[in-house]
């Protein structure tokens, strides 16, 4: 059952790298915590280096936090390889309905333009945007890869 808060600073769920290895079933109990935690007020929500587990559970998460009808800035920051094309379509009317005004999202090697620009495209009311992206610098054809 989730539980508000009255204010919440920093909540921090622990960088896979600094801890050992946790099995698939600690990792989908560390998200179903993460997701009880609803607070009364929440401007921005910012999770470094998302897990799969986590951002699939991301929409029903940020409906839960819509009650609040504060949260208006997401940040999916530094490694954000799990948010993946499909995730990102399953976020946009989760991110529509809080009305969100400000995205940052982090480098994430599945993502294209296209995917990017065509979420973007359905979000009207967003006013900033952040991207880490990575220079591509290969041109492929038909018969070779140009490098830059």
């Amino acid at each position: 059952m989730p539980f508000g808060m009255a204010g919440v600073q920093s909540i921090v769920e622990e960088d896979e790298d600094t801890v050992g290895q946790n099995t698939p079933q600690q990792e989908r109990t560390n998200a179903e915590l993460l997701m009880d935690i609803v607070p009364l007020v929440l401007d921005s929500l910012v999770i470094h280096n998302p897990k799969t587990v986590l951002l699939s559970n991301l929409p029903a998460w940020l409906g839960k936090l819509q009650a609040s009808g504060t949260l208006r800035n997401v940040s999916l920051i530094e490694n954000a390889g799990p948010v993946t094309p499909a995730l990102l379509s399953s976020l946009v009317p989760a991110f529509r309905a809080i009305d969100l005004q400000k995205l940052e999202l982090g480098i994430s090697y599945s993502l294209t333009d296209t995917n990017i620009f065509t979420a973007l495209n359905e979000l009207p009311q967003l006013q900033e945007l952040t991207l880490a992206y990575y220079l591509v610098c290969r041109v492929i054809t038909p018969f070779a890869a140009i490098e830059c």
